[in-house]
């Protein structure tokens, strides 16, 4: 079997299922890390854009990064969320 521990919440993995365990702090942590992901995006779609667009390219794709981090951080959260396990 396979465990690791992200962002609050254990994955175990096996040949035949993978399994989500959190503690009751992950929802405080996914309600934060959402806000913080909409924020950021919020820099990279309409007027805001522009902002974006005048940074320098080595923040640009940190920024990138960031979001991206983000959005895996949420997506594992809301998966162990999910589950109820």
């Amino acid at each position: 079997m396979n465990t690791r521990t992200e962002s609050g919440v254990t994955i175990e993995i096996d040949a035949r299922k993978t399994t989500f365990k959190h503690d009751s702090a992950v929802e405080d942590l996914l309600t934060a890390k959402t806000a913080q992901l909409r924020a950021l995006l919020y820099l990279f779609s309409g007027e805001e854009r522009e902002t974006l667009d005048h940074m320098h390219a080595d923040l640009q794709s940190d920024l990138g990064w960031l979001a991206h981090d983000l959005a895996k951080d949420v997506h594992l959260m809301a998966c162990a969320m999910s589950s109820r396990t």
